[in-house]
């Protein structure tokens, strides 16, 4: 049995038993595998992307597994990780996995959103919470076990960016290739994405500024970025968790990984 190497293992509690979080690196896994555990904020965000860098860095690794189990944390602390997301991306060309573990509130449900299209992994288990401020789940398992959901609601403005980022990211990675290559396996999903689109409640929608979001879409064929951002927008506004099926229909999820099923082998939807 492999022994992962640990380049960082922490237990932080700057303020309060809240914020508690680990980093943890295996080296020995393929790809390289960071695991982070809890509390998301400035300070734990800093900590992954140092495991990153070092991934890169030291072990010359231009592939890194991101696997994510958090209970809530600051939206502040995404901005940090999509900036650092772009350099690994455009300057390191490095292929970026993401896993959610047993809960991805918050800011760690979008990380888990923004990794490479088609490695975007979760379980059926998996809660999942986009929303602003996040729902109170159930007790966690392990140093987690009586940790709440951490609730700090994002800025609107902050929020509504990083909405329109992972909608960037969805349309430029998966959409807009998928219509030019006219996969038909792939168009299907664009349609049943659209499907949800014109099902869901306008009553849901944020409005602010002067985003005019599109209301009805007719087929795979004619979405288009402000579509997506428009579901997102509605969707991901409320109250309500997302199932990890729901994920994979609005293109925020690509496979649910079956209980007891390595990471490496994964059930495609």
């Amino acid at each position: 049995m492999e022994c992962p190497i640990i380049t960082s293992y922490r237990n932080v509690v700057p303020i309060d038993s809240d914020q508690l979080f680990t980093v943890s690196l295996d080296v020995f896994a393929q790809p390289p595998t960071v695991t982070f555990v809890g509390y998301m904020g400035m300070q734990s965000v800093d900590e992954l992307c140092r495991e990153v860098d070092l991934v890169e860095r030291y072990y010359r690794s231009r592939e890194v597994r991101i696997r994510i189990s958090s209970h809530g944390g600051d939206f502040t602390s995404l901005e940090l990780f999509l900036e650092r997301l772009g350099r690994w991306k455009e300057e390191k060309s490095m292929r970026v996995r993401t896993h959610a573990l047993q809960r991805a509130v918050g800011p760690a449900a979008f990380m888990c959103a923004m990794g490479d299209i088609g490695t975007r992994v979760c379980h059926s288990f998996t809660q999942l919470d986009y929303s602003p401020t996040g729902d109170d789940f159930q007790r966690g398992v392990g140093f987690l076990q009586d940790v709440p959901t951490v609730r700090i609601p994002a800025r609107e403005e902050t929020y509504r960016g990083v909405l329109r980022t992972v909608s960037h990211h969805v349309f430029r990675n998966m959409v807009k290739p998928t219509l030019e290559k006219g996969d038909s396996r792939a168009t299907r999903r664009l349609a049943l994405f659209v499907e949800k689109i014109n099902s869901l409640e306008p009553a849901r929608e944020i409005q602010s500024g002067n985003d005019s979001p599109r209301t009805r879409v007719q087929d795979g064929a004619g979405i288009s970025e402000t579509d997506i951002f428009t579901a997102y927008n509605r969707l991901c506004g409320g109250d309500a968790c997302i199932t990890p099926e729901l994920a994979g229909e609005i293109l925020l999820m690509d496979h649910i990984a079956r209980p007891l099923e390595s990471e490496g082998s994964v059930h495609h939807e």
